[in-house]
C-alpha cells in the first residue's frame, strides 16, 4: 500500500488498524464488524475518475452504467465525494455529451423536485435560461407531471427529457476541483 494508501478501518473493538486503498461504488461498504472507515480526501484515491476538456472547462468525471434511480445516483457520488453531473454551461454539455454519446438514458444533476419547472443543479444554482433550450432541445418540459422531476439524456436524440426519479438509469459523477496525479 506505500503508493495507494488513501485511507484505513479501525476496529474499536480490537484496536487495530487495516490500510485502504480506494473507494467503489461497486464494492459493498464495510460492515459495522469491520470497523469504521477513515479516508483522506485525496483525487488519487477515485481511480474510476478521469479528466476531459471542452474550451476552458477541465472537468473530473467517472462513467457509471451500474443504474440506479436517480436519489440513489446522487448518494452513490456523494459517497465517491463528487455530484451529479452539472452542464450549466455549453462546455460542459459538451463533454457531458461526449461522455454519454452511445450509451442508453442517463441521469443529468438537474430535477424540478422542489417546485415544478424550476429546475436545479446538483451544485444548487438554478437551470439559466440560455441553457434551457440547449438541454430540452426547445421542447416545453412535462409541467405538472409530479412523477418527472428529474432530469435524463434520451439515448435516441442526445437531448434531455424529465423522467420518473424512480426509474434506474447510468449516471455520470462530476468531482469538482480536482486534479489528478498520474
Amino acid at each position: 500500500f506505500p503508493n495507494n494508501c488513501f485511507g484505513f478501518l479501525y476496529n474499536q473493538v480490537t484496536n487495530q488498524c487495516v490500510p485502504t486503498s480506494e473507494l467503489s461504488p461497486y464494492l459493498t461498504p464495510p460492515t459495522v464488524n469491520e470497523g469504521s472507515f477513515y479516508f483522506q480526501d485525496v483525487c488519487n484515491a477515485y481511480p474510476y475518475f478521469k479528466q476531459r476538456t471542452a474550451g476552458y472547462n477541465t472537468l473530473t468525471l467517472s462513467w457509471f452504467s451500474n443504474p440506479l434511480n436517480y436519489s440513489e445516483a446522487g448518494k452513490s457520488c456523494a459517497c465517491l465525494n463528487a455530484r451529479l453531473f452539472v452542464a450549466n454551461e455549453t462546455n460542459r454539455l459538451l463533454i457531458y455529451q461526449a461522455e454519454s454519446f452511445g450509451i442508453t438514458s442517463a441521469w443529468l444533476g438537474l430535477d424540478d423536485i422542489i417546485s415544478e419547472n424550476t429546475f436545479i443543479w446538483a451544485d444548487g444554482q438554478p437551470l439559466d435560461s440560455y441553457m434551457r433550450p440547449q438541454i430540452f432541445n426547445l421542447l416545453i418540459p412535462d409541467i405538472g407531471t409530479s412523477s418527472k422531476d428529474c432530469v435524463a439524456r434520451n439515448s435516441f436524440d442526445n437531448f434531455f427529457s424529465e423522467t420518473d426519479c424512480s426509474e434506474k438509469l447510468a449516471y455520470i459523477c462530476e468531482k469538482w476541483m480536482c486534479e489528478i496525479i498520474n
